[in-house]
């Protein structure tokens, strides 16, 4: 397991003596214990060993995992961390208490990408996975709803950090570009849902876990501002839930937030591959013009037949990942 009151970086210092751990790092703990629950009601034996993110490479574990028959590495893939079959790879979604488990990685490193929306649109999951909306519950602490003057009905692009291995190992296109082709976009098209000629704004929102990678993007905005009319917006300290609930089409690389959109009931596009890309509206084999065009199509409110298709997909998705809040999630462990 990473230690958790130590950076997740790729080199850092160790604190010699236990700091405070974010309280987006306590669901690591909880699901650690959730997981040895489940081998201990199936009698292995589970020998665990805590080092900084960045200090668990494969020598390490080898060294640790001689008689081992199963591994679980945290927050890799097999992309960038390889050791033998015994590996099974865990990471947090967006979704706090829910974390994958995969022999392949995660999002859409995992076996299971592309997630299919082949599940049962009346399990409840979507509803009980959306009621988390009324509490204004994300992975990061939102803000509380605010009034604005930002007219419903906007583009919104959640920004990733443009360094992030979702972006490096999930995506072909740079977080800066797929910013300045939607912004383009609204810029040249101005129709709205129904196909009047309504001028579309954008909103975009910088990433809450480190403000101080927005640079290059917050520089696309920048240099675009001047030719939007009046119909882009850069905003920090707006709740993630009233953003996408007053949006037409939540637009990003991959980011997790198009999995909360799809809990809103929302039109998602994405420039790269993640793992509800099932579901999107985009088309990842066209050029950058190409997939602008398809993202008019995203442009509009979902009918009842999108809606169960969401319900489905989710409910596909759910099963296969594990829920510490849901034991019986675990059971899939063998």
């Amino acid at each position: 397991m990473p230690r958790l009151d130590a950076t997740f970086k790729n080199t850092g210092p160790v604190p010699e003596e236990r700091g405070p751990i974010m309280p987006i790092r306590l669901h690591w703990v909880k699901f650690l214990k959730a997981l040895l629950k489940r081998h201990t009601v199936l009698g292995h034996e589970v020998r665990l060993f805590e080092f900084p993110l960045w200090q668990i490479t494969p020598d390490i574990v080898k060294a640790n995992s001689l008689v081992a028959d199963r591994i679980y590495v945290p927050h890799k893939m097999r992309e960038n961390w390889w050791l033998d079959e015994r590996v099974l790879y865990y990471m947090q979604m967006v979704i706090p208490n829910i974390f994958s488990i995969d022999s392949h990685g995660w999002c859409a490193s995992a076996s299971s990408y592309p997630i299919q929306p082949d599940g049962c649109e009346n399990s409840g999951i979507y509803e009980n996975l959306a009621a988390r909306i009324k509490f204004n519950t994300s992975k990061f602490d939102q803000p509380e709803y605010k009034e604005t003057n930002i007219d419903p009905g906007y583009v919104f692009f959640p920004c990733q950090l443009p360094h992030d291995e979702t972006i490096k190992y999930h995506s072909d296109v740079e977080v800066s570009d797929a910013l300045r082709i939607t912004m383009e976009w609204v810029r040249d098209f101005n129709l709205d849902c129904s196909g009047s000629a309504t001028p579309r704004s954008i909103v975009i929102k910088g990433h809450p876990a480190n403000p101080g990678a927005m640079g290059l993007l917050r520089q696309v905005y920048d240099d675009l501002l001047p030719e939007m009319n009046g119909r882009a917006h850069w905003v920090d300290d707006m709740s993630i839930h009233q953003l996408i609930a007053y949006s037409s089409v939540v637009v990003s690389v991959n980011s997790g937030v198009g999995l909360e959109a799809i809990l809103h009931g929302k039109s998602i596009f994405v420039f790269g591959r993640a793992d509800y890309d099932s579901v999107q509206k985009g088309c990842l084999e066209n050029s950058l013009y190409d997939e602008m065009s398809l993202l008019a199509r995203s442009y509009r409110e979902l009918d009842k037949d999108d809606i169960e298709i969401y319900k489905r997909f989710i409910d596909a998705w759910y099963n296969t990942h594990y829920d510490y809040e849901n034991s019986e999630t675990f059971n899939k462990i063998i």
